[in-house]
């Protein structure tokens, strides 16, 4: 009977934050999405750049993205490297 009880309230847990999630995710979106159309001057490069970086993350949020993980390391995440070089030209 009690694996019956906890059955029911683990779905009902699911079904709930569930909706909290949704909900979450649709104020993040839509937070970004008023700070997209409140950028000006997109046509130039910092405005696009910026205009950008918000839609990026906006689709980020939606899951267009994937996350790489290095499966030798267990599934830790990559993560990206920045190289510096210096080009001397003669």
């Amino acid at each position: 009977m009690a694996y019956k009880y906890i059955k029911k309230a683990k779905a009902l847990f699911i079904e709930i934050t569930a909706g909290e999630l949704k909900e979450r995710l649709a104020f993040h979106i839509a937070s970004r999405m008023k700070i997209f159309t409140g950028i000006k001057d997109k046509e130039k490069p910092g405005g696009a750049r910026a205009a950008l970086d918000v839609l990026k993350d906006i689709a980020d949020l939606e899951g267009y993205y994937q996350q790489k993980v290095d499966i030798t390391s267990k599934g830790n995440p990559i993560h990206s490297q920045t190289i510096e070089a210096t080009l001397t030209l003669k």
